[in-house]
């Protein structure tokens, strides 16, 4: 199940995500694995960003592994956990804005990234990062190209 919560004062189209999150899992093998994705407004990114992170700053995306015993943020009950996803829609934008990229390009390739990590994907070291950039990439082209 991928359930997604909306914190948002304005609706979002939860569809979008949803089909973004199953392909990833089904590219990684993992369907049927719970995903929770959180919608939130800076205010609440920075918090949490400042709070797990210990960044004062806001973000795109932040990621949380059932795998490395993190808490949820946003638990959704019954879920079988796989990790939680939280993106922030208003940085997302301006970063898609300052890139010359469409929104929802951006709000892929940053949700993919998000996905990625919670199956234990990271970019600590050069070599990490290269893989995870790569297959980022990767899933973004093969999603585009095949709606």
């Amino acid at each position: 199940m991928i359930g997604i919560t909306n914190l948002l004062t304005t609706s979002f189209n939860k569809g979008f995500l949803k089909k973004i999150a199953e392909f990833v899992l089904e590219k990684e093998n993992q369907e049927g694995a719970d995903l929770s994705i959180v919608l939130v407004d800076k205010k609440k990114m920075r918090e949490l960003n400042r709070e797990y992170r210990k960044e004062d700053k806001v973000t795109n995306v932040l990621s949380f592994s059932y795998e490395k015993g993190k808490p949820f943020v946003f638990p959704l009950k019954n879920l079988v956990k796989l990790g939680e996803v939280v993106l922030c829609l208003e940085y997302i934008k301006q970063d898609a804005k300052k890139q010359g990229v469409d929104f929802q390009e951006e709000l892929t390739r940053v949700s993919i990234h998000g996905i990625l990590h919670t199956l234990g994907y990271n970019h600590e070291t050069e070599r990490d990062f290269e893989k995870m950039n790569s297959l980022q990439e990767q899933y973004l082209r093969l999603y585009f190209n095949k709606q």
